[in-house]
């Protein structure tokens, strides 16, 4: 599964690329590319439908969100095509933005174009995907600031400048609604000399709004710092401060709504191969393939899901790994082997949580971590085999297994580390005091 969530990033998602970067993608292109796109990951092909584990819609979100990455074609379509109002400010002569420019002669509203006349149909289809959808539009135009140069090209009320800040005539609109000063730039209201702010207003402003008028002073008082060479527009979402279709992707991706019960950094910021994240991916999430699982979906009867092992009790995540007697007898021998006493957990997500909390140090901690994720894997391979092959299990062998997976995994992904499966096992010291 991990292979196809490669082919499927770097493949499927970069056939129409080029078309989404002009043109916005009719739904039912989208739909159809979705639905190739999960045939593939949960089947391997497209002439059948496999089980769908988890909702697309999480699957879709990026990793840092608890999904696998995969991303939304349609966001991707809008991420691509906000790309170009984004730089049509950048004034190149004789390129692209100047013939816009000369051509439908925008207006830009916290340094982003709003047409009033009539469009051409690419244009006019560009527009209206974002713009029409507020949605859409207002979480993109949020994350658009500037970094205050000299102040000539930025507009004092209806720019955001002030930092994280929302521009001034949203944080005062009774405000803004008597200034006579609504599109003039911050050079034009700052006085250098005295370094204040000269503000003028349609009538005298009352009781109330003077205070408002003290307190708009003190913000801008201490948001506004000028520095050397002109004003510069930043996207907020990226550490850059220059806008990237990655970070418009992962901003639009976060807004799909789906439950995330798992910390990202147990998962993908560590030594695992990629196939054990997607494995602990699936069995955080509570969609391993045990046989309660498929009993839910109507595959087999609910009389057919008990246990292989105990033949007693419904096979259920926490039956399997945790609350089954040979299990339980391992994560017993872990916590023996690690010289701790203490609860296990029954759920994997605090399990891994509580586990990596013990150590201190990168590098222990992700050890630790992969350990226990060596355990997981071992008792579900232990489980097909006794189920497909017939196999009795061996759980000392087992238990063996998981530390030179363990040594194995290390020496693939950690410089210069040496030991073995056997050494693991004996002394856990091996992980606590390890220094590259």
């Amino acid at each position: 599964m991990a292979g196809r969530i490669c082919l499927i990033k770097s493949v499927l998602n970069s056939l129409p690329l080029y078309y989404m970067s002009v043109f916005t993608m009719p739904k039912g292109i989208t739909k159809a590319i979705s639905s190739i796109n999960r045939r593939f990951l949960w089947k391997g092909t497209l002439n059948s439908h496999g089980i769908c584990k988890v909702a697309w819609n999480k699957v879709i979100k990026s990793k840092s969100l608890g999904g696998l990455g995969l991303g939304s074609i349609h966001n991707k379509n809008l991420a691509l095509m906000f790309k170009w109002l984004w730089n049509l400010d950048k004034r190149v002569v004789g390129g692209w933005q100047d013939l816009i420019l000369r051509k439908h002669r925008p207006y830009f509203v916290n340094g982003l174009p709003v047409f009033a006349g009539s469009l051409s149909p690419t244009w006019r289809g560009l527009v209206s995907a974002i713009s029409l959808n507020h949605s859409i539009s207002a979480p993109l135009q949020s994350n658009v600031g500037f970094k205050v140069g000299d102040g000539r090209n930025i507009r004092f009320w209806s720019d955001s400048w002030l930092g994280h800040a929302a521009p001034l005539q949203f944080m005062f609109p009774r405000l803004y609604n008597l200034s006579l000063q609504q599109s003039l730039s911050i050079a034009e209201v700052h006085n250098q000399s005295d370094n204040s702010i000269n503000l003028s207003w349609r009538r005298p402003l009352r009781s109330r709004e003077l205070c408002m008028r003290e307190s708009l002073i003190a913000e801008v008082e201490r948001g506004l710092v000028f520095s050397d060479g002109e004003d510069r527009k930043i996207w907020k979402s990226h550490s850059s401060n220059v806008y990237t279709v990655s970070s418009g992707c992962h901003l639009l991706d976060g807004l799909i709504v789906s439950s995330n019960l798992h910390s990202p950094a147990l998962l993908w910021k560590g030594f695992a191969p990629p196939k054990i994240d997607v494995f602990i991916w699936l069995l955080l999430n509570g969609s391993v393939c045990t046989k309660y699982f498929l009993a839910k979906r109507r595959i087999i009867n609910y009389e057919d899901a008990l246990c292989p092992f105990c033949c007693k009790e419904i096979e259920t995540i926490h039956h399997l790994f945790h609350l089954r007697p040979t299990s339980w007898s391992l994560w017993g021998r872990l916590v023996r082997w690690f010289g701790c006493v203490g609860c296990l957990p029954k759920d994997p997500n605090h399990n891994l949580q509580e586990w990596s909390g013990l150590l201190k140090g990168n590098f222990q901690r992700q050890a630790i971590t992969l350990l226990c994720k060596g355990l997981y894997w071992s008792i579900w391979i232990a489980r097909n085999n006794m189920i497909f092959d017939s196999k009795t299990p061996d759980w000392d062998v087992i238990f063996d297994l998981t530390f030179h997976r363990l040594a194995f995994w290390l020496k693939s992904s950690v410089k210069n580390f040496s030991y073995t499966g056997s050494d693991l096992y004996r002394n856990p010291e091996c992980i606590m005091n390890w220094t590259n």
